[in-house]
């Protein structure tokens, strides 16, 4: 099954973890969402710890085509150890992309990246090569220009025009967070 076409909760902030797999080491609190303020966006962040004990992950399954550009942007902050955002390809575990940070205080990172073929991805932060230590993530959007750069408007014009009254606007509702222009 195909996974969803774009990030969703990348904030944390609906019910912490939903949307994100966590995939904790032997520690079972080593992967997942917290809302104690440590100086985020907003009450929630995710989080990796305990890298002493093994690998830990905190991702979404995202759906992601070839021939685009993608750019992947989360504020993020670690214990000093140099952990990285990813992406891996979800049938393979192959990773595709990666981006190290050790920065001890939040700080946004945004990198862009390319897959080799349309398919479904993990998008996140993993331990990397830190041996210990942790990590944290927040406000996380994953874009292409190719999708996120869309007009409404058609070539499309009405045959006659009526002087009277009139109503002009489009409703619509966002599916992803970005911005509206125009």
């Amino acid at each position: 099954y195909d996974s969803m076409a774009s990030m969703h909760n990348g904030d944390f902030e609906y019910t912490g973890e939903a949307y994100w797999v966590s995939r904790p080491n032997n520690n079972a609190e080593s992967a997942g969402a917290k809302n104690d303020s440590v100086g985020q966006d907003g009450e929630w962040y995710g989080y990796i710890d305990h890298l002493e004990e093994g690998d830990a992950s905190l991702y979404q399954g995202i759906k992601l085509y070839d021939s685009q550009t993608y750019q992947f942007t989360a504020k993020v902050q670690s214990s000093g150890a140099a952990c990285r955002m990813f992406v891996r390809d979800l049938n393979t575990q192959e990773l595709i992309a990666s981006k190290e940070f050790s920065n001890t205080e939040w700080a946004q990172v945004s990198w862009s990246f390319e897959v080799p073929e349309t398919g479904n991805y993990q998008v996140g932060i993993e331990r990397g090569e830190a041996v210990d230590g942790w990590a944290r993530i927040d406000s996380v959007s994953v874009g292409s220009d190719d999708i996120y750069n869309q007009s409404i408007f058609t070539s499309q014009q009405p045959d006659t025009f009526d002087k009277g009254h009139a109503e002009l606007g489009t409703r619509f509702s966002a599916k992803v967070s970005g911005a509206i222009t125009k």
